[in-house]
């Protein structure tokens, strides 16, 4: 049973503010709308009947792979397409749509939003430059008063005359410090963002790298009276593939965020060895996180906002930062935990000679070659 067209159908489609252009399969042009033959610079009377690929390729050649999809393909797609018009280059987003004997195709000028697309490219470009570039002439000036402020600790330079002028160092100390955090990790993250983030992978046992950590550590967890170990896996560890001193800062920056988070018990490191991989969980006995945020925990400057967190401010970006590391090395992160009862950030790593292994170096091979200003 034939379907009336609606009424004012034709109108309809005439002045729509996309360009309309049917055709048969014969590849004569059938419909074309105002909009669509003010891109042609042609009338639609003109229009009708003239071979669609050759009417087309004025705008763009490339556009007679999408009509000869629309005629092989009984689907809805789109591609997008530069197309020059009176001396100036626009941007369209072409949809095909194949119909009963015939192909439809709807021209979208986008060009407004490609624009504001590389507008926002090039604002992103320019705060990556000033984020790597601020936060390298900072590195100098923040180690030299921690340097200074160590010393004056250390009464190397003079003796310190009151309680509270050991208190005031101190703290001015600890500020220094975060200062030095803060800048680190926004240097990881422009390295990351630019894809500039330097891996060395290699064949190593964790147990030593592992063992180094702990040993660096727990000093940090006996200044909380925490307790800092690792329970030992009852067979040997099969050799891993990683960046030694990239584990190294993905395990250590979960170890400091679990002592900072924790306030009685302490911190467990395990490791289990899998069929291509090796999982080391950091095990916590501190305020845990609700399941509604451990998704979003991830990203770029998410922090924790419990009151009982409030005081442990980071930058939010540690954990973004070991997210980002352990996928380079070919493993994944995660975490387990609720309210009260700890958390348990897991990552794990490839174990060397694995499809999977071998799969995160071709990848970091590659990134290497595209990008050899590595830092």
């Amino acid at each position: 049973m034939d379907i009336e067209k609606p009424k004012h159908y034709e109108s309809i489609v005439d002045i729509a503010p996309i360009g309309i252009l049917s055709y048969g399969y014969d590849e004569n042009i059938l419909i074309v709308n105002q909009q669509m033959a003010f891109y042609l610079s042609k009338s639609p009377k003109e229009l009708t009947g003239k071979n669609v690929k050759v009417t087309l390729s004025e705008l763009n050649p490339e556009i007679l792979i999408l009509i000869d999809a629309v005629k092989n393909r009984a689907s809805v797609f789109e591609e997008f397409f530069p197309i020059k018009l009176a001396d100036q280059e626009l941007y369209f987003n072409i949809k095909g749509v194949v119909l009963p004997e015939q192909g439809l195709l709807i021209f979208e000028n986008v060009t407004g939003i490609k624009e504001y697309q590389d507008e926002l490219k090039n604002l992103d470009r320019s705060k990556d430059e000033f984020i790597s570039i601020a936060s390298h002439d900072l590195r100098t000036p923040i180690s030299a008063i921690r340097g200074y402020l160590d010393m004056v600790l250390k009464e190397e330079v003079g003796v310190i005359s009151t309680p509270k002028m050991k208190e005031y160092l101190e703290l001015s100390r600890q500020g220094a410090l975060r200062l030095n955090d803060l800048v680190e990790d926004m240097l990881s993250v422009s390295r990351i963002d630019q894809k500039r983030m330097k891996f060395k992978l290699e064949e190593i046992s964790l147990e030593s790298p592992i063992e180094s950590i702990i040993s660096e550590l727990t000093p940090q967890a006996n200044a909380k009276k925490l307790f800092l170990r690792y329970e030992k896996p009852k067979t040997l560890l099969p050799t891993a593939q990683i960046d030694k001193n990239r584990f190294l800062e993905v395990l250590g920056n979960l170890i400091t965020n679990a002592i900072k988070f924790t306030q009685q018990g302490g911190v467990t490191l395990k490791t289990l060895p899998r069929e291509d991989h090796i999982r080391i969980d950091c095990v916590d006995t501190g305020i845990g996180i609700l399941h509604g945020k451990q998704k979003d925990i991830f990203k770029k400057f998410i922090q924790l906002d419990s009151s009982t967190s409030s005081q442990q401010k980071g930058t939010g970006l540690g954990l973004y930062i070991c997210k980002t590391i352990t996928e380079k090395m070919g493993g994944r992160i995660g975490i387990t935990s609720a309210p009260n009862k700890g958390s348990d950030f897991f990552f794990t790593v490839p174990i060397a000679g694995t499809p999977l292994a071998k799969r995160a170096a071709e990848v970091i091979k590659k990134e290497t070659l595209e990008h050899p200003l590595q830092k």
